[in-house]
């Protein structure tokens, strides 16, 4: 990013990759011999214990992934649920570089890769002229949502250091330099919130808390725009119905494939719901209305000016985009990467072919497989980091203090930095998406029908549990109830619970996030050091959301009759 040849290629320069050089009287070495110096404190033999993989077989994986003449490691959002991912995804890329895997010889695929749309970009910011005022996302839930305390009420501090190299006090101490610094975007308490498409009292850890905080905040109004009374409707000062699917026009593009699908309005929207592109041409109509009614003029958020006498033609494009068809008209039509195909003929297909425009970082050839990156391997055009490299060296000081300078390894958090014997995994629901449909009759009838938790039966034969048994989790947090379903693949020091269940589907209204709890991994909240800086949906600090553990007991009969006996 400091230099102004913007170009990797080396013509006659043969860099050296091993050695101790001086350069100008200073003492140097390469990027190479610091990974290989901290890559020797991982042998195989030294990380059997805590991945019970034998030596051999991880000597094999990386000669298979070696010979392999294309090889891709698919890194998918669950790994980002880990307090230890950014370590875990820097090793794979590590893996690949090493292996010479990269461009049309594979590379790193994850599941947040999207195609090119300029065009959705320009109406999602009136044109280009008004940007959203974005905020990183784990950190305002965490700081928001009051989860501090769960975290301190769960976690051992001694034991949290031993396992992910920080303590509760240095998170916090690092939240907040990060704030201070202007690393990440943090805008504090809000006053008022419009909720479109997420079930945020749902799915946010330490919930309870969570919700009272954010209704506490947003006193003067809370707006939820949904297509159902879900866990976040049931507190809104107002819902306002939305569309569901097939009620609307819409575009739907999916990295995993070159193809964006169409959705037609098959039945006209039930009742007074309405498409969400509608509702806020609505809103923006009135608001712009009041505005000028009142005489409130342009108002300054952040380094952009809302100009609230303008919001309606702004939002429509001058009235040129004032329904949802609209909107999905002019994305289709006028998208380089759709090739001028039109609506109708787009819906009466069922789906667009992306074109070359497409690609992110180099063309979508018609009859090829998409390799990313070959703009970098084939054409030397420099990566979007501070190097223009693949970046395996950061000395950022809080890489440094964290003595994560170079790809290393840790362990995640877990029963061992709690008092808690269990692990415990959430994974994502197969009856439903999130928590959509997961309370739908027809979908119940598929499973057992209510929250349950999978256990390995030698430690359900331990607890005196058996198969269908109202069973109770506790931590620290508190505790809520499950059916015990019998699960021999798990390991029988862990138990798993597919998430999106709704509140109101468990005993006393008490669901698993009540006492679940997560943490931020500090790393993620760097900014300040070239390409390592806050930008909206690459680099961005997360919940990571498996770091809690619980304990098990057969429910007690008062428990299930008397919440006040847990």
């Amino acid at each position: 990013m400091g230099s102004d040849d913007k170009d990797l290629k080396l013509g006659s320069v043969d860099p050296a990759l091993e050695g101790r050089f001086e350069v100008n009287g200073i003492k140097v070495t390469t990027v190479f011999e610091q990974v290989k110096k901290e890559a020797a404190k991982y042998t195989p033999e030294k990380t059997q214990k805590q991945t019970g993989l034998h030596p051999d077989v991880v000597r094999q994986e990386a000669r298979h992934i070696a010979n392999a003449r294309k090889a891709i490691i698919m890194l998918g959002y669950i790994t980002s649920s880990y307090s230890n991912c950014l370590y875990t995804a820097w090793a794979y890329a590590l893996t690949l570089a090493l292996t010479g895997h990269g461009g049309r010889t594979g590379g790193l695929d994850t599941s947040w890769v999207v195609w090119n749309h300029p065009k959705w970009t320009e109406l999602s910011t009136f044109g280009g002229k008004k940007s959203a005022r974005y905020e990183a996302g784990g950190l305002g839930e965490v700081l928001r949502g009051g989860m501090m305390e769960g975290i301190r009420n769960h976690f051992d501090n001694k034991k949290l250091k031993e396992r992910v190299g920080f303590d509760i006090d240095e998170m916090e101490e690092m939240i907040q330099e990060s704030i201070d610094e202007g690393w990440m975007p943090y805008y504090g308490e809000i006053k008022g919130m419009i909720a479109v498409a997420d079930n945020t009292f749902r799915r946010n850890k330490m919930a309870e808390k969570y919700r009272e905080e954010h209704l506490r905040q947003a006193s003067e109004l809370y707006v939820n725009v949904n297509v159902r009374m879900d866990s976040t409707a049931e507190w809104a000062d107002y819902v306002l119905p939305a569309a569901s699917h097939y009620e609307a026009w819409d575009l739907r593009t999916q990295g995993y494939h070159r193809f964006c699908n169409v959705f037609t309005e098959s039945v006209p929207p039930v009742g007074e719901s309405k498409p969400d592109w509608d509702i806020m041409a609505l809103l923006t109509k009135k608001i712009q209305e009041r505005a000028i009614a009142r005489g409130i003029g342009p108002i300054q958020d952040g380094d952009v000016t809302r100009d609230l006498h303008t919001i309606h033609d702004d939002y429509t494009n001058n009235g040129q985009l004032m329904t949802a068809l609209d909107a999905t008209r002019y994305i289709v039509e006028n998208s380089p990467e759709f090739g001028g195909v039109t609506l109708e003929d787009a819906a009466e297909r069922g789906f667009i072919v992306l074109n070359e425009h497409a690609g992110t970082n180099q063309p979508l050839q018609k009859d090829q497989p998409y390799n990313p990156f070959t703009a970098q391997t084939d054409g030397k055009k420099p990566y979007e980091t501070l190097t223009g490299r693949i970046t395996f060296y950061v000395d950022h000081p809080r890489f440094v203090k964290l003595k994560s300078t170079v790809p290393t390894a840790r362990l995640y958090a877990g029963p061992e930095a709690s008092n808690y014997p269990l692990h415990f995994y959430s994974p994502h629901t197969r009856w439903g998406i999130h928590s959509n449909w997961r309370s739908n009759k027809y979908m119940l009838r598929l499973q057992r029908g209510e929250p349950n938790i999978y256990i390995n039966p030698k430690l359900a034969e331990q607890r005196g549990i058996k198969d269908g048994d109202r069973v109770r989790l506790f931590n620290g947090n508190g505790a809520f109830f499950a059916q015990a379903k019998l699960y021999p693949s798990i390991p029988a020091d862990s138990i798993m619970m597919e998430h999106g269940w709704e509140p109101h589907q468990y005993i006393h209204r008490r669901p698993m996030n009540n006492s679940h709890v997560t943490l931020l991994q500090p790393l993620e909240l760097v900014g300040g050091w070239g390409h390592l800086k806050f930008i909206y949906a690459k680099w961005n600090a997360n919940q990571v959301i498996h770091e809690s553990s619980y304990d098990i007991a057969l429910a007690k009969p008062e428990e299930i009759a008397d919440p006040r006996t847990i």
